[in-house]
């Protein structure tokens, strides 16, 4: 298998004005790409309001996530056979031609394909990040430069539903400058990394470059797997019933395409995207499976709390991402915390279990939220969640580094990042399903035909423009009920989270990293154990 190596030799000669340049190029670009992905948590209402697409509110997040996961790990191996900084400003082209689509959208469908070019751009981005500065900085000064990146993704939910909720909330600006933002903020560090001269990125195997090192069969059978599979979740129970051929159809095909996507993952050998003997390692498995129950709960969660804040609270969106602080404030505390306690310590495993047990009994307590509920409570509650999910933040790009050797370090991190994407389109997807099904039979209890009317043309936030005055206390129960239902989704997956966090190997960090020293010393340019097996 082709792998990423580094040695401290290879970033000797790189002047550290040219570490300092790229690192000014890449961190606002990866700040571009994080807020991307929570900013319009808090626009959405708007959007719906103005597009009259209620009904594609999940496809907005998806969309994103499904053009991410299903490309990242590609990504992550193009690095490795094209030159570093063209590809990255590739990918970053993208990324702003996607937002220009979604800027100058007059109609949903324009959105969702300017969500899908982003995501794509957002991927190579994410990977381009790594595979830059790995032959750029030496192994021991690299953990400085990977703090900067994840204190972005830090501070992004902090910073992103206020910017949404800012731009949506002005009468001039309004949401779409979420994307018109990212334009000139990637357009200088684009032309800022163009004139930088950065080493190549090299690999453990030097054979001449094919096709099939892209593992061009895997690719094709992946991307249609993933797309079978939301297609099903997202219009089951809505457009079509379950037992329709459609959603039966697409359901076989997804089982079809994933038994094929493994079977060409095994028999790939070293062109595999994902070599079955680093996904079936216990810690890496149980990794992607954690990062796909957190992505879910994350994204679903704040979709979910945006909306209820705004359509049944009655908040704007600026005032939305202002009462969700506590929840973000917690989570970075308690992530920075959990990741000195980690060094500290020296094991992890300890902090995806009580990740679990906290964001089950958080995510409990959020359903039973209702019209009246008082701020307090309500505050505790955002504050509790944020604690506890950020115990498991960092712990599955941990593990996998942990139990993997160097070369194949990106290679898990990837891993996760595709996980984590996954979770949030999947069950984004499943909880959009749950949230129209609940919205249109509240809805018509309380006014008949008023369901069909809410997705036809009214948004989130005008519906107590449309709902007469008499009946609006039952209709924002009705719409509580709805949002809280689907609430249900994420505490769901909460508590099957715990099932792989027991699963992580208790190992020690310290030690790992004397052992991999020690086995860099006598096969510097070995692949890691599982290929020997």
């Amino acid at each position: 298998m082709d792998d990423l190596v580094s040695t401290d030799g290879e970033a000797k000669g790189t002047p550290f004005a040219t570490v300092l340049m790229v690192v000014a190029a890449i961190t606002p670009t990866m700040l571009l790409v994080s807020l991307d992905r929570i900013i319009m948590s808090t626009a959405i209402p708007k959007i719906t309001d103005d597009l009259k697409s209620i009904q594609d509110i999940g496809w907005y997040g998806s969309s994103y996530q499904l053009a991410a996961c299903s490309t990242q790990l590609l990504f992550s191996r193009l690095y490795q056979y094209f030159d570093n900084k063209l590809l990255f400003l590739l990918c970053l082209g993208l990324f702003e031609a996607g937002s220009i689509l979604c800027a100058t959208a007059s109609a949903s469908i324009t959105v969702i394909l300017g969500r899908v070019v982003s995501g794509l751009g957002s991927a190579g981005i994410m990977s381009g990040a790594i595979a830059i500065m790995i032959p750029l900085v030496p192994l021991e000064k690299r953990v400085f430069y990977q703090g900067i990146f994840a204190s972005i993704f830090a501070i992004s939910p902090l910073i992103g539903p206020l910017i949404g909720g800012a731009f949506a909330s002005d009468e001039h600006l309004t949401w779409r400058w979420c994307f018109w933002l990212n334009l000139p903020v990637g357009g200088v560090c684009g032309l800022l990394l163009l004139f930088q001269r950065l080493p190549p990125l090299q690999r453990t195997n030097q054979g001449p470059f094919t096709l099939r090192c892209l593992d061009p069969l895997g690719t094709i059978l992946f991307v249609p797997c993933i797309i079978c599979l939301l297609l099903a979740l997202e219009w089951g129970g809505i457009s079509h019933p379950w037992s329709s051929p459609q959603l039966v159809a697409l359901l076989v095909l997804f089982s079809i395409l994933l038994v094929a996507w493994y079977l060409s993952q095994h028999f790939g050998k070293e062109h595999a995207t994902v070599p079955p003997l680093i996904l079936l390692q216990r810690s890496v498995l149980a990794g992607v499976i954690y990062t796909i129950c957190f992505g879910g709960i994350m994204l679903s969660f704040h979709y979910y709390i945006a909306i209820w804040l705004q359509a049944v609270r009655g908040l704007s969106p600026v005032q939305s991402g202002i009462r969700t602080l506590p929840f973000v404030v917690a989570f970075v505390c308690v992530s920075i915390l959990t990741g000195a306690g980690v060094k500290y310590i020296g094991h992890y495993a300890q902090f995806p279990i009580a990740c679990s047990c906290c964001m089950a009994v958080a995510m409990g307590v959020i359903t039973t939220l209702r019209v009246d509920t008082d701020e307090g409570r309500l505050t505790g509650f955002l504050i509790f969640l944020g604690a506890g999910m950020g115990l498991g933040a960092q712990i599955p790009s941990i593990a996998a580094q942990t139990v993997l050797t160097t070369p194949h370090d990106s290679t898990g991190s990837s891993l996760m990042i595709f996980g984590q994407n996954l979770g949030s389109a999947i069950f984004l997807s499943v909880s959009q399903n749950i949230f129209i099904q609940e919205l249109i039979s509240n809805m018509s209890d309380v006014i008949p035909g008023a369901g069909d009317q809410i997705l036809a043309g009214v948004g989130t936030t005008n519906l107590r423009e449309v709902v007469p005055s008499g009946l609006l206390a039952e209709a924002l129960r009705g719409y509580n009920t709805a949002v809280m239902r689907t609430m249900r989704v994420p505490l769901g997956i909460a508590c099957v989270s715990i099932l792989p966090a027991l699963a992580f190997e208790w190992k020690n960090v310290k030690q790992a990293s004397k052992d991999k020293k020690e086995l860099e010393k006598h096969e510097p340019r070995s692949v890691d154990r599982y290929e020997k097996q």
